[in-house]
C-alpha cells in the first residue's frame, strides 16, 4: 500500500495590501483547495474562541517579488534576504499589510529523497494556536516541478509588469515633449 501524498499547485494570485494597492503574491493549491481556504478552516475554531472569527484565514500570499529570491526558499533553505523565524522553514502567508514581520504562517519543510513534508505550523501572532495535526505530503519530484512551473510563471508576469513600465514611461515622455 503506498503513501498517501498531496498534490501542490503554485499560481499568481492577484491581490491587494491593506494600502489599497494591487500587486501578485504565490498562490498555493494543495489537493485542488486554495490554501487560505485550508487555513481558514484550520484557524476558525481557535479565532471564534478569542471573538474574531474573521481572523481565520486573513493573510495575503507572500509577494510575488519577494518570493523570486531563490527556488531554495520552497525547499525551507533561506537565501540572503529571505527572513522566517522557523529554521528550515518559510513563510506561507503573510499580513494583508504584506510584511511577513507583522503578521503571518509558517512551517517547516522536511526534504527526503521521495518526500517534501511541510509540518509545524505557526502564526507569528498567535503562537499558542495549535497546528500541531496539520501537515502536507508531497511527491518530491512533483514539487520540484511545481516549482520550476512557477518560475516560469513569475518571468512571465516580470515580463509584462516591465512591458507596462515601459510603456508608461513612453507616454509620459511623449506628453512631456508635446507639452514643450
Amino acid at each position: 500500500m503506498s503513501a498517501k501524498y498531496n498534490s501542490i499547485e503554485f499560481y499568481l494570485a492577484e491581490q491587494s495590501f491593506s494600502g489599497g494597492s494591487p500587486g501578485h503574491g504565490i498562490g498555493i493549491r494543495i489537493d485542488g483547495r486554495d490554501f487560505k481556504d485550508i487555513v481558514r478552516q484550520w484557524e476558525l475554531p481557535s479565532a471564534a474562541a478569542e471573538g474574531y472569527p474573521q481572523m481565520a484565514g486573513n493573510y495575503n500570499y507572500r509577494s510575488l517579488y519577494n518570493s523570486m529570491t531563490s527556488i531554495y526558499y520552497f525547499l525551507g533553505r533561506l537565501t540572503e534576504g529571505d527572513e522566517c523565524p522557523v529554521k528550515k522553514g518559510m513563510y506561507l502567508l503573510v499580513c494583508n499589510c504584506g510584511m511577513a514581520s507583522c503578521d503571518s504562517l509558517s512551517c517547516r519543510v522536511h526534504v527526503k529523497k521521495k518526500s517534501i513534508t511541510w509540518h509545524t505550523f505557526r502564526r507569528q501572532v498567535r503562537p499558542d494556536w495549535d497546528y500541531a495535526w496539520h501537515e502536507f505530503r508531497f511527491r518530491r519530484k512533483d514539487y520540484l516541478m511545481a516549482i520550476i512551473e512557477l518560475g516560469g510563471l513569475i518571468t512571465q508576469q516580470l515580463v509584462k509588469d516591465c512591458e507596462a513600465k515601459k510603456a508608461g514611461i513612453l507616454a509620459e515622455f511623449l506628453e512631456y515633449t508635446r507639452q514643450s
